[in-house]
């Protein structure tokens, strides 16, 4: 059971209303940052709910680090990319030319603000089946996953009892569409760099150069999955 939304619902529009079009148009209603707010707390209960029926035998920590994987703004990104619902929101002028449409921050609150409105308008239990279609498959594929930067920082702490340091290094591209480029230090000493249209995706960017490098090179164990 898919995601759905119907814009002939009052509340479904609103979750698809940027603050930027509301400025532009004020007597169009309501932005979706109360939505958003609210669809927050309800994709943190039902993931929650969901990863403790697929992973019984699970620890604590291991759940938060896949809720964590699941609900991070890449994920939710592409789930809204999936939906195509970058072509259905209400942008003001300014934000539409500013690549709005395209920005991973945006599409991931855009869901947020749907599952909100579909709390308010169908109940807890149609958001806990939609969230069951679309986080399923990807709860199981993150199962044994370890993020890089997670097996950088662990590595780090082992060998030098010290963490790894991310640095923008510099930013190309036009400001509407960035590129982020993010080098890692350690110990002072420059390991690898990565880029992305974020400092975040960037940053795990150049996680992973820098662990496929110490991997290359036998300082740190290969990969074992």
């Amino acid at each position: 059971m898919q995601l759905y939304f119907d814009v002939t619902v009052p509340l479904f529009l609103e979750s698809l209303t940027h603050s930027s079009y509301i400025k532009e148009n004020p007597q169009a209603g309501n932005h979706n940052e109360r939505l958003e707010f609210l669809g927050d707390a309800v994709l943190q209960l039902c993931v929650t709910d969901l990863l403790c029926s697929l992973f019984p035998e699970c620890r604590e920590g291991d759940l938060t680090r896949m809720r964590h994987l699941l609900v991070d703004t890449d994920t939710l990104a592409e789930i809204a990319v999936e939906l195509d619902l970058g072509s259905k929101l209400r942008l003001g002028l300014g934000e539409e030319k500013d690549g709005g449409r395209q920005k991973a921050k945006m599409l991931a609150n855009t869901v947020e603000a749907i599952l909100g409105a579909l709390y308010q308008l169908k109940g807890l239990k149609e958001c806990q089946r939609i969230i069951q279609h679309h986080f399923t498959e990807r709860a199981q594929r993150i199962r044994y996953y370890t993020p890089p930067k997670q097996i950088l920082m662990e590595w780090c702490q082992q060998t030098y009892k010290t963490t790894p340091v991310y640095r923008l290094v510099e930013t190309q591209g036009p400001s509407h569409n960035p590129t982020f480029c993010i080098g890692v230090w350690i110990n002072d000493e420059h390991i690898a760099s990565g880029s992305g249209s974020s400092k975040k995706v960037g940053t795990i960017q150049a996680a992973v150069a820098a662990v496929k490098r110490l991997r290359q090179e036998g300082a740190m164990e290969p990969s074992t999955s």
